[in-house]
C-alpha cells in the first residue's frame, strides 16, 4: 500500500474526521437541493423578461410604467392623438377633457422622465405594432429635460430594456447573468410567491388606482398645491438648452413619425413663474430650427408657458388645476394648427 493510501485510511478511521466528512456531504447536498431548483426558477423567470418582481413592492413609477406598457402591448384600440413625454405630461394632459373640447380621442402614454427619451421611442414603436397609427403625436416634456445627457439613473432603464426591448436605432442589450444571480433570483421569487406573489403588493386599492388611470386614459393627477417655502427656492437651471444626446433622439422621433405618416407636435410643458426666471430663448430657437427641417412638425407655443405657483403640486409637476389649464390651452392650439384632424374622429367605441 502506498504512503498516500495509508495516510488516507488512517485519516478516515478517525471518528471526528468521518463525522466532519458526513456533515460536509450533507451541507453540499442541501446547497445543491436549494441551488438547482432556485437556478431553474430564476432562469425561467428572467427568460420571461418580467418587468415587476414578485418579491419587490414597486414604487409609483414602476407600477405606472407597467400600466402604460400593458396598454401599449395588450390593447389595439385606435386613437386620433397620443401624448408622449415625461412625468410632467403624465400629470399635465387630461385626454378625457381634451376629447370633450375637441371631439378627438386620445391617450396619455407619458412615462417617468428618468427612463429617458430613448425609452419613449421604444414605447412608440411597440404602440404602432399593436394599434392603428394616430393622426398626431404630441411630445411634451419639461424644458429642463432637453438639456439631459444619456441618463444613468438606477436599474429601471436597463430593466425596461430587458423587459420591453430597445428602440430600433439603439444597440440591443443582453444581460450576462451569472449562475449565482439566477440562484439568488430564484430564492427571492420563491419567497415572494409564498407571500402571495403580486397580490401581496397589488391590493384592491392599487387595482382601483390602475382602473382609474385607464378611465382617465393614462392621465394621473398630482394632488395638492405647492408648499409656500417651495415657491422661493433658487432656480436650479438658469438656461434651457438642447444637449447633443437629446437632439439625436428628437431627430429619431421626427424620423419615426414621418415614416409612419404621423404628424408631430412638440410642446414643452409649463414652467412655474419665479422671481428669477429661467431663460428659454435657446431652447425655442433650437426647436424652431428643428421644425424647419421637417415639414410634418409643428412646435407649440413659441413663448415659454409660465404658470402661477398655485398650478403646481411641486416645482416641476402641475396639479389638477394646472393640468386643466394646460389641456385646455393645448386643445385650442391643436384645433388651430390641425383643423383637418377632426374630419376623421375615432369613435369612443373603436377597438
Amino acid at each position: 500500500m502506498t504512503p498516500a493510501l495509508i495516510l488516507t485510511s488512517t485519516f478516515l478511521q478517525n471518528p471526528s474526521t468521518r463525522l466532519a466528512l458526513v456533515l460536509f456531504q450533507v451541507v453540499v447536498f442541501a446547497i445543491l437541493l436549494v441551488a438547482i431548483p432556485a437556478y431553474t426558477l430564476g432562469w425561467k423567470w428572467e427568460s420571461k423578461r418580467e418587468f415587476l418582481k414578485s418579491y419587490h413592492t414597486p414604487d409609483w413609477s414602476e407600477a405606472y410604467i407597467k400600466n402604460q406598457m400593458d396598454y401599449v402591448l395588450h390593447s389595439n384600440e385606435a386613437n386620433n392623438i397620443i401624448f408622449v413625454g415625461d412625468s410632467t405630461t403624465t400629470v399635465g394632459i387630461q385626454p378625457v377633457l381634451f376629447e370633450k373640447m375637441t371631439g378627438l380621442r386620445g391617450y396619455n402614454l407619458a412615462l417617468p422622465g428618468f427612463v429617458g427619451i430613448d425609452t419613449n421611442l421604444r414605447l412608440i414603436e411597440l404602440y404602432l405594432e399593436n394599434h392603428p397609427a394616430p393622426r398626431l403625436l404630441v411630445y411634451g416634456a419639461h424644458p429642463k429635460d432637453y438639456g439631459l445627457d444619456a441618463p444613468n439613473w438606477g436599474q429601471i432603464r436597463p430593466r425596461f430594456a430587458w423587459s420591453y426591448g430597445v428602440w430600433s436605432g439603439a444597440q440591443a442589450t443582453e444581460n450576462d447573468f451569472t449562475p449565482m444571480y439566477y440562484v439568488r433570483e430564484g430564492i427571492r421569487i420563491a419567497a415572494g410567491e409564498l407571500r402571495g406573489g403580486r397580490s401581496h403588493y397589488f391590493p384592491k386599492s392599487v387595482t382601483d388606482w390602475k382602473e382609474l388611470v385607464l378611465r382617465q386614459r393614462g392621465f394621473f393627477a398630482s394632488p395638492g398645491v405647492l408648499a409656500e417655502n417651495e415657491k422661493f427656492k433658487p432656480v436650479e437651471i438658469e438656461r434651457f438648452v438642447v444637449s447633443p444626446w437629446y437632439s439625436r433622439h428628437l431627430h429619431a422621433l421626427a424620423q419615426l413619425t414621418r415614416k409612419h405618416g404621423i404628424r408631430l407636435m412638440i410642446q414643452p410643458t409649463p414652467v412655474m413663474v419665479r422671481e428669477h426666471q429661467e431663460d428659454a430663448s435657446q431652447l425655442f430657437a433650437w426647436l424652431q430650427a428643428f421644425q424647419g427641417e421637417y415639414p410634418h412638425i409643428i412646435v407649440g407655443s413659441s413663448e415659454m408657458l409660465l404658470y402661477d405657483a398655485a398650478r403646481f403640486s411641486e416645482p416641476v409637476h402641475m396639479n389638477a388645476a394646472g393640468a386643466s389649464q394646460f389641456t385646455s390651452q393645448l386643445a385650442e392650439q391643436i384645433k388651430l394648427f390641425y383643423p383637418d384632424i377632426g374630419n376623421s374622429v375615432v369613435s369612443t367605441a373603436a377597438q
